[in-house]
């Protein structure tokens, strides 16, 4: 036997066409039909959800309520500074593999800073 050859000539052919079956049907449709897109059209269909989502405030839908006396935009815009304090974590956490609670330190410090500043029983600066 040469160098070349594998002890069963047709094993690694075999081999590689079960792999491929595998990969494909692992892989779903959503995913063949996203990769199948130009990047123009992806970029399309992710721009609607976006557009939706920065209208959200504005449109208060009736579907989505918050409790009375409570201001939906408000709401909103309470979820999005908190996810952005979540995908700080997960960058620094997930990505880089520490755990630096840092920044979420100077978040907490700004928030104290800003409850102090702000509420209407507070002896210091009202603003």
């Amino acid at each position: 036997m040469t160098s070349g050859q594998t002890p069963m000539p047709g094993a690694k052919a075999k081999q590689l066409e079960i792999d491929r079956e595998t990969k494909v049907k692992s892989v779903p449709s959503w995913r063949r039909r996203w990769d199948a897109m130009a990047r123009w059209q992806q970029w399309l269909v992710l721009l609607i959800p976006l557009v939706f989502v920065y209208a959200l405030p504005v449109l208060n839908p009736p579907f989505i309520t918050t409790e009375p006396g409570f201001n939906f935009p408000l709401a909103c815009f309470e979820m999005a500074r908190f996810a952005l304090v979540a995908i700080g974590l997960n960058i620094v956490v997930g990505y880089a593999g520490l755990l630096d609670l840092g920044y979420v330190a100077f978040f907490a410090v700004g928030a104290y800073t800003a409850a102090l500043f702000t509420s209407p029983s507070s002896p210091y600066l009202h603003i």
